[in-house]
Formats: structure tokens, sequence, C-alpha cells
């Protein structure tokens, strides 16, 4: 305990201390036991101390950043990416957005309800402008049913069954489609296109003679071939099997014993044979003609392949 605090304990400010900023040092309780304090407040003991060079607040020097929006130079502001919302809105317009953002929209707009106004106008757009309609008879004959369409319609049957009965009578429109089709699989171009967009509708995929002979190709040779059976590659009107893709004109072909069997071609193995490689032979590709009982010797294809390709067995 100081001495004479009991002049001290009743005032409201020490008459005898002043703090370096001139104001009163106020009279606390506690002084009785801590002591006097010299300043007023604890800030106001910094006051004609110089601070040590390297200490305090270092100063970062921060990146000016530009607006993200192609065209817009301007600067923004620190943690933003856009200058203002018309350029973020700018920025939106015809890109991908993020599955954050979409699911933070859709949060928004779940429970939200529409205004009459605003349902009957969006009807109005989705119907588009409205047509006038008519009353029309079938025109197959014998057929008296009525049935309504828009003005500009080229509807002319009431149903399918009315229309195709009516157009297969029609021989010389069945003629026309004949020679049409005729003339276009003549053009090898047309053929192929045919051809290959009618393997790709149907999903065609390696059966399990040809997946075990891609196996064996990438095992004794590999990199060599690649299965095109799926229509990718079409020759002459047909789509082999396997065609070497390391600029020698060759090809594998994987016959079945059945669909490319004499029960069912009506010709020999040698016949068949014979057809498939002359008929890809007037393009420059060698033909290898593997038929499926064969895989169960798989020396003896293994020697046919390596033959094939010019390797020591």
């Amino acid at each position: 305990m100081i001495e004479n605090w009991d002049k001290y304990k009743d005032l409201e400010y020490y008459p005898d201390r002043v703090c370096v900023c001139g104001g009163k040092i106020k009279v606390r309780p506690h002084h009785s036991w801590a002591g006097i304090p010299k300043y007023c407040c604890s800030g106001h003991s910094r006051i004609g101390k110089r601070r040590p060079e390297g200490s305090g607040r270092k100063k970062v020097l921060r990146e000016v950043k530009v607006c993200a929006l192609k065209d817009c130079n301007n600067i923004v502001k620190s943690g933003e990416k856009y200058c203002s919302p018309e350029c973020y809105w700018k920025s939106m317009m015809g890109g991908k957005q993020s599955m954050e953002s979409n699911r933070k929209r859709s949060k928004t707009l779940q429970g939200r309800k529409h205004t009459e106004e605003w349902n009957r106008n969006m009807s109005v757009s989705l119907k588009g402008p409205r047509v006038p309609r008519e009353t029309r008879t079938c025109a197959r004959p014998g057929c008296d049913i009525t049935f309504e369409c828009e003005v500009n319609s080229k509807r002319k049957y009431c149903c399918h069954p009315c229309a195709s009965n009516d157009i297969s009578k029609s021989s010389s429109r069945n003629k026309k489609i004949g020679d049409g089709s005729r003339r276009a699989w003549q053009n090898p171009e047309q053929r192929d296109r045919r051809i290959r967009a009618s393997m790709k509708g149907n999903g065609f995929k390696p059966n399990k003679p040809e997946k075990f002979l891609t196996k064996l190709l990438q095992k004794l040779i590999p990199n060599e071939y690649k299965y095109v059976g799926d229509g990718e590659f079409i020759l002459a009107g047909k789509c082999p099997d396997f065609v070497n893709i390391n600029g020698q004109k060759k090809i594998i072909e994987m016959f079945g014993d059945y669909w490319h069997g004499e029960e069912r071609t009506g010709r020999t193995k040698e016949e068949n044979e014979q057809e498939r490689v002359s008929c890809f032979a007037q393009y420059g590709y060698k033909t290898l003609i593997i038929w499926e009982c064969e895989l169960k010797d798989p020396s003896l294809v293994n020697k046919k392949i390596f033959e094939f390709n010019k390797k020591v067995f």
C-alpha cells in the first residue's frame, strides 16, 4: 500500500500527478496496492517514443486485377472477379454454369409461384402464333372419315393405315422409289455411307471369335491390327473385321462356320475365301481368312498370322 493513500482516496484526480499528454490522472481504488500510474491511459505510454526499424505491420504489395470480362479493362476490388454486375451477367450469357451455381439458383426458386399473368404470357409464347384450322375428308377411296388439321398442313389421310394402304397401291411411286434406291446403291460413296449408317444404327459389336482373335493379335503382334467390323471401315460394299494400321494393305477376316459355310451360302469354303480375297485384291489389299473351327488349334492360327505378316514362327 502506498504512503499517504488516505489523502488521495476521496479525490477524483491526483493533484500532484500529470500525464505526458497534459491530462489529469484519475484516482482508482486498485492504485492503493498497485501504485500510482504515470499516464492517464495505457496508450499514452508510447508518446514521444520512436518505433524501432523493422517493427510493426509491413506493407503488402497487392496485385492489380482487371475485370475478367473480355474487352473490359476496368480494375476490380480485391477478392472480386468482375468490376460490376453488368459484366458478370454478360459473361454468363452463352456459357456453361457450374453445378454449385445451378444448385444455389434452384434453392432460391424452390417454392416460388408464378403469377397468373406470367403463366398466361408463357403459355402464349410456347404455343406460338395461332394457325386457323379446317375440316378435311380422308383422301383414301371408300373412306369418308373427317378430321381437323391446320390450314397449311399437308395431311391428307385420317390415320396411318389409310395412308399406307393408299400409297402401297401406287405402283408408279414404288417404281420411282426402287429406281432411286438402285441408282444410289450403284454409287460407291452412297453405298458405303448407307452400310456404315445401318451397322452403326444396329449397334454391331464383336462376337466371341472376334474378341478371341483381337486378344490373340494384340499378344502376337501388338498395335498392328484394329477391329473395324462395327462398320468403321467399308471396302467394296463389305465390312472387313481387322485392318492393318501401320501403312500395310492387309486385312484379316474372321469367318464363322455357319454364316460363311456351305449350308447358308450355297458355296464351299474355298469359293467363299476366293471371293473375299479377290474382292479386296482389286484395291491392293492382301487378305487372310481364319475360320472359327481353326481357333481350336491355336498353334495353327499363330503360324498363319506370322506367315501372313512375314515373321519367323
